[in-house]
């Protein structure tokens, strides 16, 4: 009976070892996939040991040995641009064959709800789903996961673009996709990550946390409380205990902080991709001082995580959202989140940002998803892909006072326009910090404002509000971006009558 068991413990070793010796690659790779064109491709997957590996794609063959953990990672040559359905070929103890694989522009979409919502639930859903037969743009649907600390696996599949499937696809990414693809007339692949309801913080990886003033403590605090928990279990199980009766290490919850950074942001890198669409920050709209320190360091964090310091970053700035109140300017808002978002597109390299401050809703997740995906096309032809587009409303370039009269000019401001009758969500403050509502008329690539109660103007504001009305654009019918001359805080402000 004794060798029975004996044979039987062997058998199943080996057959253990025989199905630990095949090669393996999991996703983000797939069937269906799109490679990035012109930039070295890393693939990468798990075999035995010391084993051999082989990938093969297009007319490329490179080899790689697995490491002592089964590790193994090859890197493709730059590829041409391909909508050539072709198999990336892995060879081990055994071979596994991805078919249907494109080579194009690959985007990662991220951030929470306003990125989640899928295309079915966008505007005129069902018209724009018949027509969606776009065979050459693919999603990878990652499944929602996250960690305490970082794994190296995620879970997802690749969509083909279809009327039947499209339905699922995120709705900013998907309408980005299809202007960029129908532009420049290549394959398309969204790598789909955001998680409704969700702070920025999850995003961001512990050790780029610590390396933020705001954020280092409560990060050291996270580290010690992880390593306490899992230092007590493990002496528990040294000591001989049940494991049953060993202390438990908790669960972790994807709001923690850099949770869902580990689970589905790093074990994507280095997957080759040209850039980011970001779409965040209504759930940090309370904490508005701390977020383009926060948005800073996690574009820094996934720039170090794909080795790309110049990878592009689009952020879409938070559309106009609640009841619009008749008031000059709101001192507690989005505004200053959306500042956040400005400011950082201006001091971060290779980031720009697009506003949406007029196709929101009363509700937090407007259907125009639309207009939003090709401003974010817009941004990528000329500030990615070198098109000589415009992709910005008017931005404010300069304020000069001339009496009553407070001037300001625009950059992005060719065919300065209004729609409607009126400038309407200008506002100006005297010495006293006071801000009225402010009548306003375009001379050239300027509006001059005036108002009866302010004899000398001080500061301006445009569009301070939870739900400002937009009525200045440029001859391209992108909408003037939120700002502020002035730099007090919200205690030192007064909202006049």
């Amino acid at each position: 009976m004794k060798s029975i068991k004996v044979l039987v413990f062997v058998w199943l070793a080996l057959i253990a070892s025989a199905v630990s010796a095949d090669v393996s690659i999991k996703p983000p790779f797939g069937e269906h996939m799109v490679l990035q064109r012109d930039a070295k491709v890393p693939v990468w997957g798990t075999a035995a040991p010391s084993e051999k590996v082989t990938v093969k794609f297009a007319d490329q063959s490179v080899e790689a040995v697995t490491d002592v953990n089964g590790k193994w990672r090859v890197e493709l040559a730059p590829l041409k641009a391909s909508a050539e359905p072709r198999g990336l070929v892995v060879t081990g103890n055994n071979t596994v064959t991805l078919k249907d694989v494109l080579v194009g522009e690959v985007w990662i979409c991220s951030g929470q709800s306003n990125m989640q919502l899928t295309q079915s639930e966008t505007l005129n859903a069902a018209v724009e789903a018949k027509a969606a037969n776009y065979p050459r743009i693919r999603m990878f649907a990652a499944e929602k996961n996250f960690a305490a600390s970082p794994i190296d696996d995620i879970d997802g599949n690749w969509l083909v673009c279809s009327p039947q499937s499209v339905g699922g696809f995120t709705g900013v990414g998907y309408f980005f996709a299809r202007d960029l693809h129908k532009t420049l007339n290549v394959p398309v692949g969204l790598i789909n990550i955001p998680w409704g309801g969700l702070r920025a913080e999850p995003f961001v990886s512990l050790a780029c946390l610590k390396q933020m003033p705001s954020f280092k403590q409560r990060a050291d605090e996270y580290e010690t409380y992880w390593t306490e928990k899992r230092a007590k279990r493990a002496a528990a199980l040294a000591a001989g205990v049940d494991p049953r009766k060993a202390p438990k290490i908790p669960a972790s919850d994807n709001s923690d902080i850099t949770a869902v950074y580990n689970a589905m942001v790093h074990p994507l890198a280095p997957y080759a991709v040209r850039g980011t669409a970001w779409y965040q920050g209504e759930s940090n709209g309370g904490d508005p001082e701390h977020y383009q320190e926060l948005l800073t360091g996690l574009i820094s964090c996934w720039r170090q995580e794909w080795t790309m310091p110049d990878m592009p970053f689009c952020i879409v700035q938070l559309a106009n959202f609640k009841t619009r109140v008749n008031t000059p300017i709101e001192l507690k808002s989005w505004a200053d989140l959306r500042d956040a978002q400005w400011r950082t597109a201006q001091t971060v390299s290779h980031t720009g940002m697009v506003t949406a401050i007029d196709v929101g809703e009363e509700g937090i997740h407007p259907k125009d998803k639309i207009t939003v995906g090709n401003r974010i096309s817009r941004w990528a032809q000329a500030q990615v892909y070198g098109k000589q587009i415009e992709w910005s409303g008017p931005t404010f370039k300069s304020m000069k006072v001339d009496g009553r009269q407070a001037i300001i000019t625009f950059d992005h401001a060719e065919g300065l326009k209004q729609n409607g009758d009126a400038l309407p969500s200008f506002a100006i403050a005297g010495a006293d910090h006071t801000f009225y509502a402010a009548d306003g008329k375009i001379e050239g690539s300027a509006v001059v404002l005036t108002c009866a109660k302010v004899a000398e103007p001080v500061a301006v504001r445009y569009a301070w509000k939870f739900n400002p009305a937009c009525a200045l654009y440029n001859a391209d019918d992108l909408p003037a971006v939120p700002f502020r001359t002035d730099d007090w805080s919200a205690g030192d402000v007064k909202v006049g009558k």
